[in-house]
């Protein structure tokens, strides 16, 4: 007989897909900070965030940087 999950096991898989949802996310966000001049808050409710002060907490958290620092150094040269 199959032993059901534990209470951590189930929680340990829910903040997986949390994790990699909001990474997609996050790389959602990187590719339209490089290819559109749509403003941090714009980007951040078109990505489903409701706090356009909570998104560049997440951005950061994840790339190590803020959205406008990275579409700064992301851009190419002649834009920046």
């Amino acid at each position: 007989m199959d032993t059901l999950p534990s209470s951590l096991q189930i929680r340990i898989l829910i903040f997986r897909r949390w994790h990699y949802l909001q990474r997609r996310c996050i790389e959602r966000a990187q590719f339209r900070l490089h290819d559109t001049a749509a403003g941090v808050a714009a980007i951040a409710a078109e990505l489903g965030f409701c706090d356009q002060f909570h998104f560049p907490c997440v951005f950061r958290a994840i790339t190590g940087c803020s959205p406008l620092q990275y579409r700064k150094n992301k851009l190419p040269p002649d834009q920046g």
